[in-house]
């Protein structure tokens, strides 16, 4: 892993990057289902599952994404797949793991909060997974090709462990400001509202 300080001065190039660049499209229509579907009232149980091949293809297309040099895009990767085997470590016995329904969960929090400046309430997330997918469910779910699940799964996990390292690592006024506004812009692309909008009540439902 690389210093902290090569984190956050790559982490700054890399916010940047974010403010200007949208996530994967379909993010989009996960957050409608949410506002639209949270009591899971489709036919469709287990919709958000998918079987991972293992390659991680897009976090290296994300790193690309955000640098040239290839020391950097290295820098890049080692931060995003640390980030996502710890976590995926972590809830390993509760099948988070090839699921949309964790990363959008673990995607919400990090950037609402973020964008809001405030903690982001990880206890919230057995509860949020479970509403999400319950919200599914649905047959435009059931209809993502896995290679497709799998794109929007690796990177909203990809996004979101890399921006809390960035996050972790302390930043002046400024670099806060540029994390502030790239969350906000993802929360916007997914949801469709500003960030101070959506609020969590004590169960993870989304308010």
């Amino acid at each position: 892993m690389k210093t902290t300080s090569t984190i956050l001065a790559l982490g700054i190039c890399a916010i940047g990057f974010a403010q200007n660049h949208p996530a994967p499209s379909n993010l989009n229509r996960l957050g409608s289902l949410i506002r639209s579907n949270a009591q899971g009232d489709y036919k469709y149980p287990g919709a958000s599952k998918f079987s991972h091949d293992g390659t991680r293809s897009y976090v290296l297309h994300f790193a690309t994404k955000l640098a040239s040099k290839q020391s950097d895009i290295a820098t890049y990767e080692d931060v995003m797949m640390q980030g996502i085997m710890s976590w995926e470590n972590q809830f390993q016995d509760k099948g988070f793991s090839g699921d949309l329904a964790s990363a959008f969960a673990l995607y919400t929090l990090t950037n609402v909060n973020l964008a809001k400046g405030a903690d982001y309430k990880d206890y919230l997330l057995p509860n949020l997974v479970a509403q999400n997918r319950k919200a599914f469910m649905s047959g435009y779910v059931a209809s993502l090709p896995n290679a497709k699940k799998q794109e929007m799964y690796d990177y909203m996990i990809a996004e979101s462990v890399y921006l809390r390292a960035v996050a972790s690592t302390g930043h002046d006024t400024a670099t806060e400001q540029m994390l502030k506004s790239a969350a906000s812009k993802q929360v916007q692309a997914s949801f469709g509202l500003d960030a101070s909008s959506i609020n969590f009540n004590e169960t993870g439902t989304i308010l």
